[in-house]
């Protein structure tokens, strides 16, 4: 059974308000999903949906007031989602690891623990408070990735990529120099660990 979730994606020019994810039911909850859609006269997706948000209004989550918009330890998942959306998952996932970290994968926890303990990914903000460099995250992003997944997350190799290419953004290049420069430097780095082996 497909089910349509609305959320933001562009596709071309157009941006999309729904994505399609397909969900398996067995018969018996298909046919309840069936009935109880028929009862509030609506599609089985847009029934799902419904239910689906009624469930977020109602979990509460555990989150770190220092982070949270409302100063408090508790939100329920709706309102959590809605400080975490953005487009842009490198943001969401440094919102996610601010604000509620026992929500990270593990994968997840390890890029985070490597983002906050590495100093070059902490920048002062315009209020002086330190904040994350996210130009750096985005930048280091399939990096980041990789590492995690390969279950052998090295640190210092990472640290030792980090700590070059924050000098360049130091330098407030544009993106696309930034790019350039760093795939030109990876490329030097992965000839370099060849050579090396």
């Amino acid at each position: 059974m497909k089910i349509k979730i609305p959320i933001e994606r562009k596709k071309g020019n157009r941006l999309a308000r729904t994505e399609t994810v397909q969900v398996r039911f067995d018969p018996r909850m298909r046919y309840s999903l069936e009935l109880a859609s028929r009862l509030q006269r609506r599609s089985v997706s847009s029934f799902v949906e419904c239910a689906a948000d009624a469930y977020l209004a109602s979990v509460v989550v555990d989150v770190d007031p220092a982070f949270s918009s409302r100063s408090t330890s508790e939100l329920s998942l709706k309102q959590l989602v809605d400080q975490l959306w953005d487009v842009d998952e490198i943001v969401r996932f440094v919102r996610l690891a601010q604000i509620a970290p026992k929500l990270l994968t593990y994968e997840e926890e390890l890029i985070w623990r490597f983002i906050a303990s590495t100093a070059c990914f902490w920048i002062r903000g315009e209020d002086g408070e330190p904040s994350i460099n996210i130009k750096l995250v985005r930048l280091l992003w399939s990096e980041l990735l990789a590492f995690a997944n390969n279950g052998s997350f090295d640190f210092q190799e990472l640290t030792d990529k980090t700590e070059v290419i924050t000098q360049a953004i130091a330098a407030d290049v544009s993106d696309q120099k930034l790019q350039t420069f760093y795939k030109a430097w990876l490329d030097l780095w992965t000839t370099d660990e060849t050579s090396n082996s």
